[in-house]
């Protein structure tokens, strides 16, 4: 076993799946939310998405049913590592409270990629 708790065997198997087209590695984006509004941030701008939607516009899942649909995208694709993204991906903590233990007992790594959400990230100098 190696330091990060990864067998040889386990990283043989990952391979042989990887060289016949499994992709290991997915990209969940739990929310459009953020309560922030960073200068330059194209997230927001009216060309984002195209003439017919904002960001804004669009609504999330949330609760239950932001937790099961993410459920089913891992028990389709059978990742070996999920990055959580979103907006904010914190916004959603109450069902990331139920998503991330359910990863840890399949043995899933992740990842959740938070914006900067305090005032001292915000500082150049």
């Amino acid at each position: 076993m190696s330091s990060n708790g990864v067998t040889a065997r386990e990283i043989v198997k990952a391979w042989g799946r990887i060289l016949s087209g499994y992709q290991p590695n997915l990209s969940i984006e739990i929310t459009k939310e953020c309560p922030l509004r960073c200068p330059g941030c194209y997230a927001y701008g009216e060309e984002h998405l195209g003439a017919d939607a904002t960001l804004r516009s669009l609504s999330d899942f949330k609760g239950d049913e932001l937790v099961s649909r993410f459920m089913a995208l891992i028990d389709r694709h059978r990742p070996l590592h999920v990055s959580i993204v979103g907006g904010e991906p914190l916004v959603r903590y109450r069902e990331l409270n139920v998503i991330l233990p359910r990863l840890a007992e399949r043995g899933i790594r992740k990842s959740c990629l938070p914006q900067r959400t305090t005032e001292d990230s915000f500082r150049t100098s």
